[in-house]
């Protein structure tokens, strides 16, 4: 038995609960959100022999290939391979602090001898596409840089395709709201199971049983109104502490990726709830909300925020005493 054609390897990267970086032996494809929220603004795509030309030595590399007295390899001291990958991040982004200047000045160097030694870096060509998108988040086109539509399509309420106008054959599996179209099954894997959009529903039982609702296949049945991005529950906003907890969900795997506290307003407009996108702390700081506002026409009736994460004297993850966990 031999295959009909070569075997394709696809990586998959994930910021949370989010499909971020989707590569194969061609392209990669990145995406960039909403700050916590699935609605996707930015799609980036890159030939994969592209990203190959981005590879480079840092600085630190550099010299010590070449700064023995004989033009041989040296080993520098860690102390001195991170002050120069300080130094050569502050080159690059233009902002050399006074503290690196004078460091080098003792050493009878500059900045510009520095950057001499540094090696070239290569910007690859890339495919830039924003997302235009629903109410919901689900994608209808890609707009290019140049203003044209170079992707389009239709969708009925439960995400079934409709029509599809794709001149450029461009790559486009987000459907709603946490879903990622599967080509093989034609299902929308939805983070904790599969949803067949034919049927409106789920394939498997809920993980989280009788929590998230009496039918354990269900999506919900508004889908015009209501999303399901985690396929656990329907997000609901008509309850405040649905809302808090959804938008927990949605930024608490940046707050303990980063140990930054993440936080937001909830808002009240027409009896409806939403919260606001979340804003982080500055380094271990506590998350300052006092001078954000809803928008005009809505009213502040609580807040969100995260707390990273705690560890104990040995470096273990901890929950403190008075914090609720949200599973």
């Amino acid at each position: 038995m031999s295959l009909s054609r070569k075997p394709q390897v696809t990586w998959y990267g994930w910021d949370g609960d989010r499909l971020t970086t989707i590569q194969n032996d061609r392209t990669r494809i990145q995406t960039i959100y909403q700050p916590g929220s699935f609605t996707p603004l930015i799609r980036v795509e890159t030939a994969t022999g592209e990203q190959a030309k981005t590879q480079r030595r840092s600085l630190a590399d550099t010299l010590q290939q070449s700064g023995g007295e004989d033009g041989g390899s040296v080993v520098f001291p860690p102390v001195l391979v991170q002050m120069l990958d300080r130094l050569e991040s502050e080159i690059l982004a233009d902002r050399v602090s006074e503290e690196s200047r004078r460091w080098l000045a003792s050493c009878g160097l500059t900045v510009e001898q520095m950057q001499n030694q540094m090696d070239p870096v290569y910007t690859p060509a890339r495919k830039i596409h924003l997302y235009h998108c629903d109410h919901r988040g689900l994608p209808l086109a890609f707009i290019s840089k140049e203003g044209t539509t170079e992707w389009c399509a239709e969708y009925d309420e439960w995400g079934n395709l409709l029509n599809e106008e794709n001149p450029h054959q461009l790559q486009q599996l987000i459907r709603l709201p946490g879903q990622q179209y599967d080509e093989e099954s034609g299902l929308y894997y939805n983070r904790h199971r599969y949803y067949d959009p034919l049927q409106g529903r789920y394939i498997t039982q809920d993980p989280i049983g009788l929590k998230g609702g009496w039918n354990l296949y269900t999506y919900p049945l508004s889908p015009v109104n209501s999303m399901d991005p985690l396929g656990l529950y329907e997000f609901k906003s008509k309850n405040i502490d649905d809302i808090g907890i959804f938008a927990l969900a949605m930024c608490n795997g940046e707050s303990i990726n980063e140990n930054k506290e993440y936080g937001g307003l909830i808002c009240k407009k027409q009896g409806e709830y939403f919260p606001m996108n979340p804003i982080s702390s500055n380094d271990n700081d506590s998350v300052d909300l006092r001078n954000i506002k809803c928008p005009e026409g809505s009213e502040r009736v609580g807040d969100y925020h995260t707390h990273g994460f705690y560890s104990d004297d040995k470096g273990n993850k901890v929950t403190k005493e008075n914090d609720v966990m949200i599973v």
